[in-house]
């Protein structure tokens, strides 16, 4: 984009596998000069070079910190800073207030819900929340999260995640397709035993039908337990993680995407789950909960099926009805593909995204 305004983008260390999101952003904003890395706590945000001389420091020498923080925004020419993240946006907020440069916070997920992760950065998050010429949230759960611990709704920008249709082929064939398929961390907020749990009650039913599971996690082994104890070892694949393609290619062979979301007991909620967007990308009926941004993409009987939080049975009745009625799973399909080229496309995202980093000023 000709004209457009330098950008530097900080993320909290090196962009994982499954932070497709913000790979995006590095790829398509346009201008981008520097990617820095910035995680969360203060004694790694340093590179290699400068770990050495940090051992000789008191630990949270914020003036030094500072320093470092504004020779790097010196270094990089940016004339706009995107921090992933708010913990991000919360330690370089100062240093770009102090140089005049307009700082956009882009909150994921559990930077605005998990209890613990809020309480520590409260002070920080309502000090930046002043600063930030802009916040971006990706549902509008998430936005009233933060107006409540001090946000100004003025300050707050919902743009909800987009996907790349062309890279997910539009399933035209469920009937020819026997596997249910979730992807993603095996964490509290994904509730992965609850998928199974919920599968276990069909199987008997649908001996036909296979979960297949992508992702790895601190739950991985419970789960995998809790499938032998089912006796479902045979039914249930652990797949480990895969490559965007390898995603991609999943989808495209499975005959609907599962996902219990809920409300962890620690706070931490989703943003709104990148997989689910590419689920429907891929003409795949999505069986959900109803929690966090999940409602504003899927559509209740329309492009899937939606259940409370932690209803099992709820859960269990809606793979029923996608095991048996091929008519259902290519009608809310084909709807959840023509709702995400219409309303979450990635050129959408990036669109909106780019024109507020080009638009927002200082103070």
């Amino acid at each position: 984009m000709s004209g457009s305004r330098p950008i530097s983008i900080f993320t909290p260390g090196k962009i994982k596998v499954s932070e497709t999101f913000i790979q995006s952003h590095v790829d398509r904003l346009p201008n981008v000069v520097r990617v820095s890395s910035w995680p969360l706590v203060p004694r790694n945000i340093l590179d290699l070079s400068s770990r050495l001389a940090y051992k000789f420091l008191k630990v949270g020498d914020a003036k030094w910190m500072q320093s470092r923080i504004r020779s790097e925004l010196k270094e990089a020419g940016c004339e706009v800073v995107l921090a992933e993240y708010g913990h991000v946006g919360a330690e370089i907020a100062e240093a770009c207030w102090q140089l005049k440069i307009p700082l956009v916070v882009h909150f994921h997920g559990f930077d605005a819900h998990q209890n613990s992760h809020v309480a520590e950065y409260l002070e920080r998050y309502q000090s930046m929340f002043q600063k930030a010429s802009a916040i971006i949230v990706v549902s509008n759960t998430m936005k009233k999260a933060l107006e409540k611990i001090g946000a100004d709704p003025d300050v707050l920008h919902t743009i909800h995640y987009g996907v790349n249709c062309e890279h997910f082929s539009h399933n035209k064939n469920p009937d020819s397709n026997l596997s249910f398929l979730t992807v993603g961390r095996f964490t509290e907020k994904k509730a992965p035993h609850l998928t199974i749990k919920a599968f276990s009650k069909i199987a008997d039913d649908f001996p036909e039908i296979q979960l297949r599971m992508i992702g790895n996690g601190p739950l991985l082994d419970n789960c995998v337990d809790l499938a032998k104890s089912l006796a479902l070892e045979a039914r249930i694949e652990f797949l480990g993680e895969k490559n965007h393609e390898e995603v991609a290619q999943a989808m495209a062979t499975a005959r609907c995407f599962v996902q219990h979301s809920i409300r962890a007991p620690s706070g931490d909620c989703e943003g709104l789950p990148l997989a689910i967007l590419e689920a429907s990308a891929s003409g795949l009926p999505v069986i959900s909960t109803i929690h966090a941004g999940i409602p504003e993409v899927i559509e209740h009987e329309v492009s899937g099926f939606l259940s409370n939080e932690g209803d099992v049975e709820s859960m269990a009745k809606h793979m029923a009805i996608v095991a048996s009625d091929d008519a259902t799973v290519s009608r809310l399909g084909c709807s959840g593909r023509k709702i995400i080229e219409e309303k979450f496309s990635l050129h959408r995202y990036i669109s909106e995204l780019s024109s507020l980093l080009q638009r927002v000023s200082v103070g």
